[in-house]
């Protein structure tokens, strides 16, 4: 159980980072991010054409990190239903009983490992530097023009 505080701690400590800093401009996926989701798909996985970058993050990763704290948000909740059924059993029950609570738990936490695979597949393909400017926050030679 220390993990999961642990888990929700820095997962709280991340989001109040965002917020504060104003970083989850950059990051949030909008729904003016929809149009520019295919191309990436299309240059990451089919190998198509690059398409031409003016922000910090691609339409695909802001996907995936949005993606990446809804699932955070629901592996807590989830875990809240599986941990303590009755005294959460509204929350049990909203999420399809106990055991529904369960398997909806296992998916998300598959879906964070996925997550985190693809970024470690992603850190190979793009080199040394890349997986560096994650450890630090800056790149150099970024890919987007600044404004």
């Amino acid at each position: 159980m220390t993990f999961a505080w642990i888990y929700v701690a820095t997962g709280l400590f991340y989001l109040g980072y965002q917020v504060f800093s104003g970083n989850y401009r950059q990051v949030l996926f909008l729904p003016r991010d929809v149009p520019g989701v295919w191309p990436m798909v299309r240059h990451y996985f089919f190998f198509g054409p690059k398409p031409s970058q003016r922000e910090v993050y691609n339409p695909l990763q802001k996907l995936a990190y949005t993606s990446a704290i809804v699932l955070g948000i629901l592996s807590v909740v989830t875990g809240i239903a599986v941990w303590k059924p009755v005294q959460f059993s509204w929350l049990t029950e909203l999420l399809g009983g106990f055991q529904g609570a369960r398997i909806l738990h296992f998916a998300v936490m598959w879906a964070i490992l996925f997550f985190i695979l693809g970024h470690m597949v992603m850190v190979i393909l793009h080199g040394w530097n890349n997986f560096v400017s994650m450890l630090t926050g800056w790149k150099k030679d970024p890919d987007y023009a600044p404004r």
